[in-house]
């Protein structure tokens, strides 16, 4: 497949590479090795390993990243909102204090 998409955007294969790949495409036109080509693919996707890199664990893969950038919004959100709040407070306690001095003063 890959081989084939780089014959398509006129990539340059390396001459082994590109030779493999014809000699692959001339073996599978023949009927009989198709039918050895999608029995092969059969007993090959009931691999453990294989079944492990499959959508659905890719899929659940991708949930768990989802929920974690969510997660990780969120805090940054919390974050922001208490900073702001220790701002606002370092600013009213700054205000109390000039206030405080400044009726001391007069």
């Amino acid at each position: 497949m890959i081989g084939y998409i780089l014959l398509m955007l006129n990539i340059n294969m390396h001459k082994y590479n590109e030779s493999r790949y014809r000699a692959r495409k001339k073996y599978y036109d023949k009927e009989e090795n198709k039918e050895k080509k999608r029995i092969y693919m059969r007993e090959y996707s009931q691999r453990p390993h294989v079944k492990a890199r499959s959508y659905y664990s890719f899929k659940k893969y991708k949930d768990k990243l989802v929920k974690d950038y969510l997660k990780e919004q969120e805090d940054k959100k919390e974050l922001e909102k208490r900073i702001g709040n220790e701002l606002l407070h370092m600013e009213n306690s700054m205000r109390f204090v000039e206030y405080e001095q400044n009726k001391i003063k007069n």
